[in-house]
């Protein structure tokens, strides 16, 4: 195998046998998820290739999936701070660049934290996350989330339209966190025109159904689950099972993963771990 300089983070040693050894997929998996200082990224370009490579990150490492700015390998803002002040050092607006891309949706979908997912994979999460618009408009995220997916019906709003049709400030807060968590709406983040001649940030709320084209029948809750889960171990390459469940806003249960696994979407390499099947 070429060393790390030689080779890119994608190229792997010859598959071993069916299961194999867990250091193999540990090594495949500091490669593609670019865990060591020698495979950071460097463009945003190359942060755009990477999600699109991976197909989803988190902002911050916090699980097993693959993180942005881990990914970076740059020292952050201010030593030993906490929230903003940990970010990297350099690129701190990539975040919000990466955001911006047509071909990037950003959603909280990590258990009410960002995570990017790269086009392709949004197919996945269409049927699931438009299940949960009618789940909300039936009252299972509340009174005020169902306010607020009743509001945005006909199309995106931006907060302060929101506010203007009578949901105050803190129960809207509420209500979109809710609805974010769980795929149902998505914000994305504009400036608006100050008084001043300058800018103010705001945010413009869309539903999942409008946001999300309906690409073929609806899946079965537990089969969209199974394909999820698949997605995501192929993002990480591997991960031990326990860590699974600290992945998604939506549970995954061990009948999931055992679905999985069953039908060779995922493998165990040994007990206690699972992994994304890869190729010679």
């Amino acid at each position: 195998m070429a060393g790390p300089s030689q080779a890119e983070p994608g190229e792997y040693l010859a598959k071993p046998a069916e299961g194999g050894d867990l250091q193999w997929w540990l090594s495949a998996r500091d490669r593609q998820c670019r865990l060591s200082p020698e495979w950071a990224l460097k463009t945003l370009d190359e942060a755009a290739a990477f999600l699109r490579d991976r197909g989803m990150l988190t902002l911050s490492l916090d699980s097993w999936l693959p993180s942005l700015f881990h990914a970076c390998h740059d020292e952050p803002y201010s030593a030993h701070a906490r929230g903003f002040g940990g970010w990297p050092r350099t690129k701190w607006m990539w975040p919000g660049q990466l955001g911006a891309r047509p071909d990037v949706l950003v959603t909280r979908l990590h258990r009410g934290k960002l995570l990017y997912v790269a086009d392709p994979l949004a197919a996945t999460l269409a049927s699931m996350c438009r299940k949960s618009v009618e789940e909300a408009a039936d009252g299972a995220l509340g009174s005020d989330a169902t306010r607020l997916i009743g509001l945005l019906s006909d199309g995106p709003l931006l907060l302060e339209e929101i506010h203007a049709a009578g949901l105050a400030d803190k129960r809207l807060r509420r209500a979109r966190a809710a609805l974010e968590r769980v795929g149902a709406v998505f914000s994305e983040e504009v400036h608006l025109e100050g008084r001043d001649g300058g800018h103010r940030h705001s945010a413009r709320l869309t539903r999942a159904d409008q946001r999300l084209a309906a690409a073929g029948p609806s899946l079965d809750w537990n089969e969209g689950l199974v394909e999820l889960l698949a997605a995501a171990v192929r993002c990480a390459v591997i991960a031990p099972v326990r860590d699974v469940s600290r992945w998604f806003s939506w549970p995954i249960g061990k009948d999931v993963i055992a679905q999985a696994v069953g039908s060779g979407r995922v493998v165990e390499p040994e007990v206690g771990w699972i992994a994304y099947p890869q190729s010679s």
